[in-house]
């Protein structure tokens, strides 16, 4: 009893079927004293049974055994039909009760088959085996019997186990699943791009379903394929596509021919390869490659009827898709695919809108767009985001007979000005002066296409990334002015969204163009009659060389009132002013052209540069719309080195020396016509070689940054010039230019400007080109006419020339000397000096007031009529502190 005793402990310690098998192969045949233990259960079809233990059976009849037809007639036949112990004493009676298993190769003599479970729902058979002959008395019987209760019932405990166990799994995967789902949703829902879409589904289905790789592909059947995003497959994009751009694929047709995809476009139901022998019975056309997956489950990303696009997960070894599984993938396809069709729909929602948004940023250029330059800028820089990579606009040039192209700043310099310039008559060049030519739309689909008729331009499209070219003509009604250009960087048909928006351009660029070729026909006049009233400026003033440009605004077309003048003043002087009327338009120029004179004809009568502003302040009252200009006036006197200014509120002058640019001190006052007190000269001497710079203040003004920084840029320009090596030998105008370049080149400017350049100094740069003396009495004229005779020599002048010189040089110094009347200091300054290469100037000073000639017939007090006869011009300069007088001889030699 001790034995039954252990059997039960351990069969109820045993949970698992595997488990109660494991007790009841081991204790059974001790206590039935057999040699042949086996346990069979029925398959759930009821036809088959499945052997699960064997215990004293030869291998290879157990393997004949595994699974066993219950239609052909056995022993487990009859015991599973009667309910009942089968018994066979001796293998004759398995023989002769079973012929159709009669010659099964057992080793034992007798056998005993006894059902398990009851007989309305039986679990199986359990078989024993002697070696040698059993009687089966009825205790022995019994014990069968009880052994095969106690079997059944330790099975069909363990089955409900499992049952339970198998129920909690599933559970289990369920609740996982539907956690799994929910997260996927959850996550789904937040992303606002297809981008963002495909990047979570890999992220989180991959781990959720145990798969090596994935893809996910927009298509709809219209348009390209494109990949969104794809893991675990190496070359993904030439295995798949045949192409090396996941952004839209070169092999796309070919994609959607695929036999599994054209399946899925017809049923929208999903396409399961189980095995890479699958695949290549099913869908032969599909990649096999030994590193591709073997298991793929392509799943249909459906809308309503719509299909939007293609998701397919891919497994490493082969894989059954049970209907749960097929179940749940198709769960995540139907979610995802309502987040894609939302994000595309998102996508194109905010595509439309920045579209729009672009286009009334393009119309907003255009309308503020004066020139040809700033309306392309426009086209190219602002318009090309919306449809292509590149782009460039040409425009035609009907005075040069060329077309003026344009491009976009990606691309190549090389290349952009290569081709900037094209001669009508060579407008097949390009794809762009071609449309513009024939007046109508031009696409080439790859860069083949296109060498096919623009071999040239092919190769230049090529290096710059192109791979398909839109060309869109400009039209003014039926006239073509033009052309727009777009260059895309993979080939293949241009989507008629990108045609649309192309033309659209094209007709906002027409009348802006048009608009821009009548402004810069006014503005060319405006500025040309602006220019020819400025005066030419002089370049052979004695101790003077001067130079300027004039520099027309680069917005507006009318006319400004800024100006300059150079010129010749009694006195052996040059007057040198800058002026800047009030406004921007004719009534500018007019009062321009009244000032400018009325400074000119008032420096005649010598008057200093602080009275001729004041004459000015006083012209305004009947001189409307001077009121508030500015005005820059200096005069010079070469043979000092004097320089006398004055300024009405106008930007300080600048003095360049070699190596050294300064800003000349003289407080600017305040403009014309509002002064409340008497304006002031400033006079300092200067070396000769200087170079006096005035300007007007579009030179250094801009909108957006302050004055200063326009004044420490233009000191800085002029320093650069100031250190020049050449620096002595640059020309006054060429200095104007240079500044004007370095100042105005990258500029918008809403004012014109004027530059002007004036070399102070002796034009004569020879060593004693002049005389200077100071002069207390008439004999020391005797020391300076020997030092004129040398100098006269040094100079290669004619004896003639230097004895008019003298003679002048003596009359003039014994007048100052011997006849001055309220003199405060009875000295004379003599200056001579050759001021230029025909002409030479007598200049003498003194501290009172000449008396006039004498009457009678005596020569002294006739000074000035003897100087008369040999001077070419005699000036007498009447001022404050006493008398000047300067005489002009013209020689030859």
């Amino acid at each position: 009893m001790s034995e039954w005793a252990d059997f039960a402990a351990e069969l109820a310690g045993a949970v698992t079927e595997q488990d109660v098998l494991a007790v009841l192969g081991e204790m059974i045949g001790p206590l039935a004293g057999a040699q042949l233990v086996n346990i069979a259960l029925l398959d759930p079809d009821g036809h088959t049974m499945r052997l699960v233990e064997a215990r004293g059976m030869r291998a290879e009849v157990a393997s004949q055994l595994a699974t066993y037809d219950l239609r052909i007639l056995r022993p487990s036949t009859e015991a599973l039909a009667s309910g009942e112990v089968v018994l066979l004493r001796t293998p004759d009676d398995l023989d002769r009760r079973f012929p159709e298993v009669a010659g099964t190769p057992l080793d034992q003599t007798s056998l005993a088959v006894a059902p398990l479970g009851p007989r309305d729902r039986p679990l199986g058979v359990l078989s024993l085996g002697w070696v040698r002959e059993q009687t089966f008395d009825p205790d022995q019987v019994q014990g069968i019997r009880q052994l095969a209760t106690i079997c059944g019932a330790a099975m069909e405990r363990a089955q409900a186990h499992h049952r339970e166990s198998e129920a909690r799994l599933d559970a289990q995967r369920t609740a996982q699943r539907l956690a799994d789902l929910y997260a996927l949703t959850t996550r789904l829902a937040a992303a606002t791009s297809a981008t963002e879409v495909a990047t979570t589904l890999i992220e989180v289905c991959l781990p959720m379903l145990s798969a090596s790789a994935a893809t996910i592909t927009i298509y709809d059947g219209l348009r390209r394929p494109r990949l969104l995003a794809a893991t675990g497959i190496p070359g993904v994009e030439d295995i798949l596509f045949g192409g090396s751009d996941p952004e839209d694929l070169p092999g796309a047709e070919a994609y959607a021919q695929l036999s599994a995809v054209r399946q899925m476009v017809r049923d929208r139901r999903p396409v399961l390869v189980t095995s890479a022998a699958d695949r290549r019975l099913r869908y032969p056309d599909l990649v096999a490659d030994e590193g591709v997956q073997e298991a793929w489950a392509n799943l249909p990303l459906v809308v309503g009827d719509r299909l939007v696009g293609i998701v397919a997960f891919g497994w490493d070894d082969p894989r059954w898709f049970d209907a749960e599984e097929t179940s749940f993938l198709s769960s995540v396809a139907a979610h995802t695919a309502i987040a894609l069709d939302r994000a595309l729909s998102l996508q194109a929602a905010e595509s439309a809108v920045a579209r729009m948004r672009t286009l009334q940023e393009v119309t907003a250029g255009l309308a503020t767009a004066a020139t040809i330059e700033e309306i392309a800028g426009v086209l190219v820089e602002r318009g090309v985001r919306m449809v292509a990579t590149f782009g460039v606009v040409a425009v035609l040039d009907r005075e040069a007979r060329v077309w003026r192209r344009f491009s976009s700043q990606n691309l190549p310099p090389a290349i952009a000005e290569g081709l900037a310039v094209i001669p009508v008559d060579q407008s097949d060049l390009t794809p762009i002066t071609t449309a513009a030519r024939v007046g109508r739309m031009l696409v080439f689909e790859s860069l083949e296409e296109m060498a096919g008729r623009h071999p040239q331009a092919a190769r230049y499209y090529a290096s710059t990334g192109s791979r398909s070219t839109l060309c869109v003509p400009i039209l003014i009604g039926e006239r073509s002015i033009g052309a727009l250009g777009f260059g895309f960087e993979r080939p293949g048909p241009v989507s008629l969204d990108h045609r649309v928006l192309a033309q659209t351009l094209a007709s906002l660029a027409g009348p802006a163009l048009e608009r821009a070729e009548q402004y810069e026909a006014e503005y060319r006049a405006a500025h040309q009659l602006q220019a020819a009233l400025l005066p030419d400026l002089p370049g052979d003033l004695p101790g003077v060389r001067a130079g300027g440009c004039y520099v027309p605004a680069t917005t507006g077309r009318e006319i400004g009132g800024d100006w300059y003048d150079v010129f010749e003043i009694p006195g052996n002087r040059i007057g040198l002013c800058v002026g800047d009327i009030v406004g921007h338009d004719l009534a500018a120029t007019t009062v321009m052209m009244k000032v400018q004179p009325l400074l000119r004809s008032h420096a005649q009568s010598g008057g200093s540069p602080a009275q001729l502003l004041e004459t000015l302040d006083g012209a305004c009252e009947w001189m409307p719309g001077a009121l508030c200009s500015t005005v820059g006036y200096a005069d010079y006197s070469p043979a000092m080195g004097v320089l006398r200014i004055a300024s009405a509120g106008h930007p300080p002058a600048l003095l360049l020396t070699p190596g050294r640019a300064q800003f000349l001190d003289v407080p600017p006052g305040p403009p014309l016509g509002v002064a409340m007190e008497p304006r002031r000269d400033h006079e300092l001497t200067v070396p000769d070689g200087a170079m006096l710079i005035w300007y007007s203040d579009g030179l250094i003004e801009r909108r957006g940054r302050s004055l200063q920084h326009g004044l420490d840029q233009l000191l800085g320009a002029a320093a650069g010039i100031a250190r020049d090596p050449a620096f002595e030998r640059l020309a006054p105008g060429e200095v104007a230019e240079r500044l004007r370049d370095l100042l105005t080149s990258a500029d918008s400017r809403a004012d014109d400007l004027v530059v002007t350049c004036a070399v102070l100094g002796r034009t004569v740069d020879s060593e004693g080109s002049v005389v200077r003396a100071g002069l207390d009495a008439v004999r020391d004229l005797a020391g300076v006419r020997r030092r004129l005779r040398r100098w006269g020599e040094q100079l290669n002048l004619e004896p003639a020339t230097v004895d008019a010189v003298i003679q002048v040089a003596t009359e003039m110094a014994t007048n100052a000397l011997e006849h001055p009347r309220f003199a405060s200091d009875p000295r004379a300054e003599l200056t001579v000096d050759q001021v230029d290469v025909d002409r030479v100037r007598v200049q003498v000073t003194d501290h009172g007031r000449w008396r006039e000639a004498s009457d009678g017939a005596s020569e002294r007090g006739r000074g000035l009529a003897i100087v008369s006869e040999l001077a070419q011009n005699t000036t007498i300069e009447l001022r404050p502190d006493g008398t000047r007088v300067t005489a002009i001889i013209r020689h030859s030699g």
